[in-house]
This record gives C-alpha cells, structure tokens and sequence, in this order.
C-alpha cells in the first residue's frame, strides 16, 4: 500500500539502499512530498518505475524476503495470501520500527518507547503524553497512528518516542518493546476488519507482549493484560472508583 505509510517506508528502505518494490491496490495514488528530504526525486522515479497496480503472480515475490504491508491493508487479503504462498513474511512499519531500533545497540533499544492504544482518546493521551514527557526535559517525539510515521520518529533525535498503536499496526507486530504499555478501552470498533470482538481485543492485547509496565485502568473492561502476559511486567493500576470521582495512581 502506498498510502503515508507505505511512502514513509519506502522512502526510509531507499536511504538505507534496501531493494524495494511495491503494489497498491488503487490504480492512483499521490506521492507524499517531503520538503527536508533530498529523495523526492528518487521517489517520483520509485512510483513511476517500481509500482505494480496490477494482479500479482507467485513470480513476482521471487527475491522477495519481506513484505511491509500498509495497517490499511488486512492480513486477508489475496495479495498477502499469495505472499505467505511464497514463504515471504508479512510485517507491518512498526515492527520494521521495533527491529531496527533493537538492531542498533544490541540489547538495548536505541530509542524507549510508550505504547497507547484503545477504541477511543488514544490519540489525546498520545499528544499528552509526548507533551509531558517534554516539559519534563525529555526529548521525546510522537508517532504512529497519530500521523507521523514511526520510520521518521526512528531516524529522529528524540530518546523517547509516544507511539500511538491501532489494532491494525498491532497485528503485524510482535517484537516491540515498550516501556509502558496501555490499552485505554475497548469498544466493538473495526469488527469489519477482525470479524470478533475476541479478535479486536486480541491484536489490541499484542500491545502488552514485550511491555515492561503495564498502565491499567482497573474499571475497564477488557483493558487488562491477560494473567500470562503480565506475569512479568510490573502493572500500575489505576482506578476512578473513589469517592470523590478523581482518578488515583495506586
């Protein structure tokens, strides 16, 4: 897909002089012009050169290690089955994100990273978040589902990066890991895409799976870490049934 994020990631995978290709499923798309970068014109010759619209064949994955797919894509679609087909391995940007970031300094990630995801108000407690950590003295930056792309934040000078994360970037993610991990709430959203509630509230989950500290509401519903998850993260529990109607940190 070669909507923001599709041209985010291909833009990055061009400057790291990674071999790329890509399809779209639309036959016209707009290129995403990026003022700060020298690559522009890599990139009008990439969408003009590289870029199939067309049906694919088993014959256009030969080479092919990786497909990045876009989060507005589902897993289910005919071109990612093809794919699979092919022994290729389907990952969305964030886990390309959570990858190189492990890469870059061995067992520690080079960037920290706080996880926000939920039905409703992520992106607000994304901005909040980042807006904290900054008048706190921290060099953080926001990404993901909140608009900017989390290559850009990777390449960034922020030591810390607020990633807001959909259901659609978690399900093809699995190794990014965050330093505090949220699920706000959940509400029956997106089930055209993940058919259950019990699927929404799994990718929703995968947000907890390398998370050190969990941030818990403790009323809501389906926002916990399964018990398997949490065993070794350390959970901060929140909770607004006080009497007074304030939300305490516990």
């Amino acid at each position: 897909g070669l909507g923001v994020t599709g041209q985010a990631c291909v833009r990055f995978l061009l400057q790291k002089q990674a071999t790329v290709k890509a399809f779209d499923t639309r036959a016209n798309f707009t290129l995403v012009t990026d003022p700060d970068s020298d690559l522009d014109t890599d990139m009008q010759a990439f969408m003009a050169e590289k870029v199939t619209c067309n049906a694919l064949s088993e014959d256009y994955f030969d080479g092919v290690d990786t497909l990045v797919l876009s989060p507005g894509l589902a897993l289910n679609i005919e071109q990612v089955a093809l794919a699979q087909k092919c022994g290729v391995e389907v990952i969305g940007d964030v886990e390309l994100f959570a990858r190189l970031n492990a890469s870059t300094s061995g067992a520690t990630p080079a960037k920290r990273v706080v996880g926000i995801t939920g039905s409703n108000g992520k992106t607000t407690v994304t901005l909040l978040v980042n807006h904290l950590l900054k008048n706190c003295g921290v060099k953080s930056i926001e990404a993901g589902n909140v608009g900017r792309p989390v290559l850009e934040a990777l390449q960034s000078d922020a030591d810390v990066v607020v990633m807001e994360l959909s259901s659609f970037q978690l399900e093809t993610t699995s190794s990014l890991v965050l330093e505090a991990a949220t699920v706000l709430n959940i509400s029956d959203d997106h089930l055209d895409r993940h058919g259950t509630l019990e699927a929404y509230i799994d990718a929703k989950h995968r947000i907890f799976d390398n998370a050190k500290s969990a941030v818990v509401w403790r009323d809501g519903e389906f926002v916990a870490p399964y018990e398997q998850l949490i065993t070794d993260a350390k959970g901060i529990a929140a909770s607004n049934a006080v009497s007074d109607g304030v939300s305490n940190a516990i």
